[in-house]
């Protein structure tokens, strides 16, 4: 039987790679763009979605979200690392009743 886990451990490494990539560049464009700043303090305490319900896919990727019935499901990391670059505190954010942008 192969071994999968250093091929597993592998593309997490490169997943989170990718994530703190992101999170560097959102940061960074936030700290030279005062209209980043402006835009992200426009959307409150709002819940922030990557809205990918117009992708050909039939699922989300990893960045966004999915707009099932009236509710999204995906991971949408994109608008949780916005909506922690705007509070400026890691925050688990929820979705419950809550508008969003």
């Amino acid at each position: 039987m192969p071994d999968n886990s250093r091929r597993e451990g592998t593309l997490c490494g490169m997943l989170v790679t990718l994530y703190n990539a992101m999170k560097f560049c959102l940061q960074t464009k936030y700290e030279q763009s005062e209209e980043s700043r402006s835009v992200l303090a426009m959307t409150g305490g709002r819940f922030i979605v990557e809205d990918q319900t117009a992708f050909p896919a039939k699922t989300a990727n990893s960045w966004g979200a999915k707009l099932v019935g009236d509710e999204y499901v995906g991971p949408n990391l994109l608008g949780r690392l916005l909506m922690e670059l705007r509070d400026q505190t890691p925050t688990d954010h929820t979705a419950n009743n809550t508008l969003f942008v």
